[in-house]
């Protein structure tokens, strides 16, 4: 499953919901969307008489909870850029110190 439905996880790790559940859940979203609506998976959830308000809100709390819980990090992507910077740095030193001005 992916991070955008991971209250839709956490309801069947709970035990709010089952998979079947999630997944008619999951599909009743897509029909919407293609309405032009844009419900959240728990307005469908709450909707469809699957699950409670505070099992909704239980959910959005363990999603919080594990949000908080991870520790900061930095994308491969960005510390690639930052590698390759600091390379070009120590080789324009390099040049520099070595008298060649023009490559």
């Amino acid at each position: 499953m992916t991070e955008r439905n991971q209250i839709g996880r956490i309801l069947v790790l709970e035990g709010s919901i089952t998979r079947e559940e999630l997944e008619n859940a999951l599909e009743r979203q897509r029909a919407e969307r293609a309405w032009g609506n844009n419900p959240k998976l728990g307005e469908v959830c709450l909707a469809m008489g699957i699950c409670t308000q505070s099992e909704i809100e239980n959910a959005l709390k363990v999603k919080s909870r594990a949000m908080l819980d991870r520790p900061p990090t930095t994308s491969k992507a960005l510390q690639a850029f930052r590698d390759s910077r600091e390379r070009v740095r120590t080789l324009t030193l390099e040049i520099q110190n070595a008298g060649i001005h023009h490559i």
